[in-house]
């Protein structure tokens, strides 16, 4: 029933804000919201600056989004922090972080008034005097107090809106003065161990700096003197249930406010970075610091540089608890560096910048990932002291907290997740890599980033020499799965690049005659799943290639049983390659299968047991998937192609 034309008797306001300390919780949380009512319709209203965007530097010629000459005066730099009087009264603050990153509009409204008078009680309406009064009520104050920090969900307490708007317009009317009477319980409470205690203490403190906005600067100095050894009391406190009330009271104390606002908070967040006091505490602290450079977004490129070279020597941290969060702060530093349409290059860091410091810090994987036995690639992981396997794990938490994920400068540090995906010694370093393949492969890519994509598979599977003896043949059977899944997930982009298309298959006939039979079978699966596809556009001189090297000669004297020489191994991976294609249509028979499946018979006649064990394997599958619809499928073979088949799909009858 409250409504902005009415207006308030002063029983009413007394009424109300006596029943703000009531025994019945329903008057209480009726009389909450219409005594906050009253406090909002009180608000002074302030008058907004109009800047004339043409009085900023020039932009140039360029693109008129993102950070550009005429937005700079804007970003957080610790030349224009305003830590004195005069540079306060004198800076404009720009409080909103879309306004200015596109283009600007014709005119800019800023409110930076300031209120000189907020403790000039002579200004003040009667409901104003009957609000400050009661709120100086030293008795009131604690009994509201006592009521406000009781438990409302038991385990699960939330900081709730309501209340804190109440807070920020009760401080934003009448100054830091009312917050005096409060501060000898959020002293106490801070110090404590309750989960409602702590929530109280983050609405009062989160919303006394939300309503501080048009405070005078000596209101300002003596609020940040007080509050903050609060919140870094606060910290050593913290547990794992009240980590997010402090996430949220942080969030709203920097959200939609000028970076430049909260000088003394970041030096005392990014003082406090990996202080080194336990692992919770440290984790709490670098989350409290992701939701403030969360929020400041792209004003606060020279404080997030510094955070990265903050960054860079932890990333070998030992615990996987802040490794985490570390991956989670990088991609906060590094979220601007986006290249969208009509977008100028970012100040803020960049993802190509921090890859090109962390290689160097892999160096020592090299020789033992790529060319060396599989058996030192499983003891790698083992050693707890291996700096550069704790930056891998890092830098994949970057890149699955990441939203814009494949940038070509990251591809040289896939190579290695690549290599270390099959690792059993280090099951954090397997899920690890196992999650970032799946994500990481089903990326759409620009024409730009699927080179560096191929060239990151040909560096796993081809050594110096360009033969198929590059790392371990468990990275390359994973190399070649990523190969085949970005290839189907970007394959309208693929097929207009004919020299890739070309690579690729190259990449993936070399692998056909691996010494590993496993290697062979991927590579034979992909190359079938690409035919289906028509990616290589000539099908048939494909087939006549996997013909030639199914039929390849084998050395006299070879033994059913020997898999050990290179004619093997090529005759092998051909005929994969033809049962992989057969079984890519399972319930249809194009024109060219039956030839196929006739060439593929006459393996069931040859003496290597490998080869004729892959034919009957296809050619079972075949016969199961087709059975449905054999009547009409059996049209499409000849005669002699039935009899064929028939003499290798029927068992001989013993009777026969």
């Amino acid at each position: 029933m409250v409504q902005r034309d009415m207006t308030f008797s002063e029983d009413l306001v007394q009424t109300f804000l006596s029943f703000l300390t009531h025994d019945s919780i329903g008057l209480r949380m009726i009389s909450f919201r219409v005594v906050g009512y009253i406090i909002y319709l009180q608000r002074r209203q302030y008058k907004d600056t109009i800047l004339d965007p043409t009085t900023f530097p020039a932009d140039g010629e360029g693109s008129l989004v993102g950070e550009r000459p005429s937005n700079l005066w804007m970003q957080y730099r610790a030349d224009n922090i305003p830590d004195t009087e005069e540079k306060y009264n004198e800076c404009i603050f720009v409080d909103k972080p879309h306004t200015g990153y596109n283009k600007w509009a014709q005119q800019v409204r800023v409110c930076i008034e300031i209120d000189r008078d907020l403790d000039n009680e002579e200004r003040y309406s009667s409901t104003d005097k009957i609000i400050v009064s009661r709120f100086k009520d030293e008795d009131f104050v604690k009994r509201f107090v006592e009521l406000y920090s009781l438990e409302d969900n038991k385990g699960a307490e939330k900081v709730d809106i309501i209340r804190r708007h109440f807070y920020r317009d009760l401080f934003r009317n009448y100054g830091w003065s009312l917050f005096k009477l409060f501060l000898p319980k959020v002293e106490e409470f801070v110090e404590g161990n309750v989960e409602s205690q702590h929530r109280f203490a983050a609405e009062l403190l989160s919303s006394v700096t939300r309503g501080s906005k048009h405070w005078p600067f000596k209101d300002i100095e003596l609020m940040w003197e007080t509050i903050l050894p609060l919140i870094m009391k606060a910290m050593l406190h913290v547990s794992s249930e009240t980590i997010n009330l402090w996430a949220v009271c942080i969030s709203s104390i920097v959200e939609d406010r000028d970076p430049r606002r909260f000088s003394r908070l970041v030096t005392m967040a990014t003082e406090e970075f990996l202080s080194g006091r336990t692992i919770f505490h440290d984790t709490s602290n670098l989350f409290l610091l992701e939701t403030i450079v969360a929020q400041f977004e792209w004003k606060y490129a020279e404080g997030l540089h510094q955070l990265m070279d903050k960054i860079i020597p932890n990333l070998n941290n030992s615990y996987k608890n802040v490794r985490d969060k570390i991956g989670h702060m990088i991609e906060r530093c590094t979220a601007h560096d986006h290249m969208m349409f009509n977008c100028r290059p970012t100040i803020n860091p960049r993802k190509a910048d921090f890859m090109a410091k962390v290689m160097p810090l892999l160096s020592t994987l090299d020789e033992t990932l790529f060319g060396a036995d599989w058996v030192l690639v499983n003891k790698l992981s083992i050693n707890d002291d291996n700096d550069a396997i704790k930056v891998v794990k890092t830098v994949i938490s970057w890149l699955l907290y990441s939203h814009a994920h494949l940038v070509p400068s990251v591809f040289p540090f896939l190579s290695y997740i690549i290599a270390l995906e099959p690792s059993e010694a280090d099951p954090d370093l397997k899920h690890l890599c196992t999650r970032a393949l799946s994500v990481l492969s089903r990326e759409s890519l620009t024409e730009s980033s699927l080179e560096p994509a191929v060239a990151t598979v040909k560096r796993v599977v081809y050594n110096s020499d360009e033969r198929a003896v590059g790392a371990t043949w468990k990275a390359k059977c994973t190399a070649l799965v990523y190969l085949q899944v970005v290839t189907f997930s970007n394959l309208y982009l693929i097929r207009a690049l004919p020299d890739l298309v070309a690579e690729i298959k190259s990449l993936l006939f070399s692998c056909l005659s691996s010494p590993h039979v496993e290697v062979r079978q991927v590579a034979g699966q992909t190359i079938g799943g690409l035919m289906k596809t028509d990616l290589f556009r000539d099908n048939e001189e494909i087939l006549q290639e996997l013909k030639k090297m199914a039929l390849t000669k084998l050395p006299a004297g070879t033994k059913p049983s020997q898999t050990d020489t290179k004619e093997i191994w090529e005759r092998h991976g051909g005929v994969k390659s033809l049962c992989a294609l057969v079984e890519c249509y399972p319930y249809s028979i194009p024109s060219w299968m039956p030839d196929i499946i006739v060439f593929l018979a006459q393996f069931t006649r040859r003496a290597n047991v490998m080869i004729n064990n892959e034919v009957k394997k296809c050619m079972s599958n075949f016969k199961r998937t087709h059975l449905d619809s054999w009547e009409e499928h059996k049209t499409l073979f000849s005669e002699d192609q039935l009899i064929v088949l028939q003499d290798l799909l029927v068992s001989p009858n013993y009777y026969a």
